[in-house]
C-alpha cells in the first residue's frame, strides 16, 4: 500500500515468498536456500536444495505442497502432497533459475489481469527479499539474464537488506557485476537503502560490513 500510494501512476507487483517456515521467508523457487531461507551457493548439489515436508505428511523424502493438476483449484485440497512430480524433480536436478521464474510470474500477472505490464521494471527487495535481487543479478552471465537486464530493468533497490548469517546478503560476484555492466542500460543504477535495524545491529555487524 505504501508503494502504491507513493507511485500512484505505476504498476506495483508484490512477490511473496514461496513459503514461510517458523516466521522465515523461503524463496526456494528463486535460489538454493538453507532451512531458514538463507541463500546458498548455486554450485552446491541440487539434492541439497530445501525440501520441506508438508504439514501432516510424514517421511524423510520431503513433500511437495502442490498437488496434481486435477486437484488444482479445489478448496482446501493439496492433492497427493507426498509425491514430487516430474516437474519438481527436474527443478531439483537443474536448480532454480531466478530470471526465468520472475519472467513467468510477470507473464502470469499479464494473463490474469489482461493488462500488459510496462516494458521496463524497477526491482526492489526488502530485508531477506533482497537476496532474490542478488540471485537475479548473478544470472546476468546467462543468455536469459543478459536479455533481461539489457532490455527490462531500469534500477535495483536493496531496501534494508539483511540476513541472520554472514556472507550472503549481497551474493553478487565480480564476474556477474562485470557481465551486468556490459549489458545493462546506460543509466542503470543499483541503490542501497538501510536503517539502524540492519546496519546498527550489534548482533550482526557483518550486515554493515557487507
Amino acid at each position: 500500500w505504501v508503494l502504491c500510494a507513493k507511485f500512484p501512476d505505476d504498476s506495483v507487483i508484490l512477490i511473496k515468498p514461496h513459503m514461510m517456515v517458523d516466521h522465515y521467508a523461503i524463496y526456494v523457487n528463486f535460489m538454493y536456500v538453507d532451512g531458514r531461507g538463507n541463500p546458498r551457493p548455486s554450485q552446491e548439489s541440487a539434492n541439497d536444495n530445501l525440501r520441506l515436508p508438508a504439514e501432516g505428511c510424514p517421511g524423510e523424502g520431503g513433500c511437495d505442497a502442490t498437488g496434481p493438476a486435477e486437484d488444482a483449484g479445489k478448496e482446501g485440497s493439496v492433492g497427493n502432497s507426498c509425491e514430487i512430480g516430474r516437474e519438481e524433480d527436474l527443478l531439483l536436478q537443474e536448480g532454480p533459475t531466478a530470471v526465468p521464474h520472475l519472467q513467468k510470474l510477470l507473464e502470469s500477472v499479464e494473463e490474469q489481469t489482461t493488462v500488459p505490464l510496462p516494458p521496463t521494471l524497477v526491482l526492489a527487495g526488502f530485508s531477506k527479499g533482497a537476496a532474490v535481487l542478488g540471485a537475479l543479478l548473478e544470472e546476468a552471465r546467462s543468455e536469459a539474464g543478459q536479455h533481461f537486464w539489457a532490455t527490462r530493468v531500469e534500477a535495483v533497490h536493496f531496501i534494508d537488506a539483511g540476513l541472520t548469517v554472514p556472507g550472503n546478503i549481497f551474493p553478487v560476484s565480480k564476474q556477474a557485476l562485470s557481465a551486468l555492466s556490459a549489458v545493462a542500460k546506460p543509466d542503470f543504477k543499483i541503490w542501497l537503502h538501510g536503517t539502524p535495524r540492519q546496519w546498527a545491529d550489534e548482533q550482526r555487524p557483518f550486515v554493515l560490513e557487507e
